[in-house]
């Protein structure tokens, strides 16, 4: 029976070390994995930031390239679909 109680003393003693070596370990991942969350959170605002800047930019050269072309553009449209009217007309 001594040996039974020793077996069983040992293997509290190792669950109990196994228990605290185990959540130690969960913490240190939990924390890296944090903070990998925040680098790629940062990463994603920085290129959306970015991305949103350079639509700006081209929306701003888009817009300066029809200014004053309204006109020639809105006779462009009626000219290519009177001809693709026509086109389309002559097939039997």
């Amino acid at each position: 029976m001594a040996y039974r109680n020793d077996y069983v003393d040992e293997l509290r003693s190792l669950k109990q070390e196994t228990t605290r070596l185990t959540g130690a370990q969960a913490e240190e991942w939990r924390e890296v994995s944090s903070q990998k969350a925040k680098d790629v959170a940062d990463d994603v605002k920085a290129f959306l930031s970015d991305l949103r800047d350079a639509i700006a930019l081209d929306e701003k050269e888009i817009e300066r390239a029809f200014t004053g072309r309204a006109a020639a553009a809105l006779m462009t449209a009626v000219a290519v679909g009177v001809v693709i009217g026509w086109v389309l007309r002559k097939k039997p």
